[in-house]
C-alpha cells in the first residue's frame, strides 16, 4: 500500500522529466547494475556491513541467554532442594524426634543422598565427555570452513582446545574417581563395586 502510494506520487514527477534526462539516468543505473554496485542494497539495511555487525551481537546475545537458561535451572533446583529440605524439617515436632531420626540407619542412607551433589561422579564425567565432544566437533566444523572462508580459524582452534580440554579433564575425573572408589564412578545411592 505505501510502495503504490510512493509510486502514484512518483509518476507524475517522473514524467515532467525530459526523456533525455530520463535515459540518461537509466542508463547510469544500469552501468552501476553491471558494477555490482547495488547488488547488496547499497548503504541500506540489507548491505553486508550491517549484517556483519549484528553477527557477534547474535552471538553475544545467545551465550548470555545459554549462561542465563543454566544459571536460572541452578537457582530452581537449588531452591526446589531448599524447601524439601524444609518440608523434612518441619515434619519433627521436636529436637528428640529429629535425634532419634538422625540416629537411624535409613537416615544416614537419606541424609547421604541430601548432601550429595545433583549429579553422581559418572553423569559428570559423561557430562563432561558430552560437551568436550560437541565442542571438538564444532571446531573441526570450523576448521573445515576455513577452505571457504578465512575467518573461521581463530574459532575453530579455540572450540577445538576447549573440546579437547573438556575430554582430558573427563578422562583424569574417570581415572581418579576409579582409583578413589576401588571402582568405576558410581551415582549416589548406587554401592561401589568391588574390584
Amino acid at each position: 500500500m505505501i510502495g503504490a502510494m510512493i509510486l502514484a506520487n512518483a509518476m507524475p514527477l517522473w514524467q515532467s522529466v525530459s526523456p533525455e534526462l530520463q535515459q540518461a539516468i537509466q542508463d547510469e543505473v544500469q552501468d552501476e547494475l553491471r558494477r555490482g554496485r547495488f547488488r547488496f542494497g547499497g548503504s541500506g539495511f540489507n548491505g553486508p556491513g550491517v549484517v556483519g555487525a549484528f553477527v557477534p551481537i547474535a552471538l553475544f546475545a545467545m551465550i548470555a541467554l545459554i549462561v542465563f537458561v543454566i544459571a536460572r535451572r541452578r537457582q530452581a533446583e537449588l531452591r526446589a532442594r531448599a524447601e524439601f529440605q524444609k518440608q523434612i524439617l518441619d515434619k519433627f515436632s521436636s529436637g528428640k524426634e529429629f535425634a532419634e531420626f538422625l540416629g537411624s540407619e535409613g537416615s544416614q542412607r537419606f541424609l547421604e543422598t541430601l548432601s550429595s551433589h545433583s549429579f553422581g561422579a559418572r553423569e559428570r564425567i559423561f557430562r563432561g565427555m558430552r560437551s568436550g565432544i560437541t565442542l571438538a566437533v564444532l571446531g573441526i566444523g570450523f576448521l573445515l570452513l576455513t577452505a571457504l572462508r578465512r575467518g573461521f580459524v581463530v574459532p575453530g582452534v579455540l572450540f577445538l582446545a576447549l573440546g579437547a580440554g573438556l575430554l582430558i579433564s573427563a578422562a583424569v575425573s574417570y581415572h581418579f574417581s576409579k582409583k578413589w572408589t576401588g571402582g568405576g564412578p558410581t551415582t549416589p545411592g548406587q554401592p561401589v563395586s568391588p574390584s
